[in-house]
């Protein structure tokens, strides 16, 4: 469920996560920032081994339910889920730069959004087509209060 605590870890993580020297490289996100902010809202080994046996699982619920958090958060900064991956993939194309009115917490958000995304594809093998779709769900639902 998001709420205002949740509001704040996120935003706290995403603060973290851009002290990280390859949080906001592009064109490829980076695992590294990825993993710290991650870190900061709890994912920790020892969390993912008592939560399940399978780490990859695990990491796609934890990564997923980030997703939907920053799907809620962009919401509040006035984007979609469709923006929010519209600038992810605006950070993708190495020589697009982001939209001038774009605000800088926004950036932020685009780019923890794709760190995220990019740590559960190379370090758990997961698809981020799945991801996003898992974030959707959970956003939608968490929005119309199911």
């Amino acid at each position: 469920m998001y709420d205002q605590d949740v509001r704040t870890r996120l935003e706290n993580a995403i603060k973290v996560m851009v002290r990280h020297p390859d949080a906001r490289r592009r064109p490829l996100p980076s695992v590294k920032a990825g993993r710290l902010a991650m870190r900061e809202l709890g994912m920790t080994r020892a969390a993912r081994r008592q939560e399940s046996s399978s780490g990859a699982y695990s990491a796609f619920i934890f990564i997923g339910d980030a997703v939907a958090d920053a799907y809620h958060l962009a919401g509040e900064r006035g984007l979609s889920p469709e923006g929010i991956d519209a600038l992810h993939e605006t950070r993708l194309t190495a020589d697009q730069p982001f939209p001038g009115d774009a605000a800088s917490d926004v950036i932020d958000l685009a780019h923890f959004f794709g760190n995220v995304l990019h740590l559960g594809a190379v370090a758990y093998d997961l698809c981020p087509e799945a991801l996003i779709r898992h974030g959707l769900v959970h956003f939608n639902a968490e929005r119309l209060g199911l």
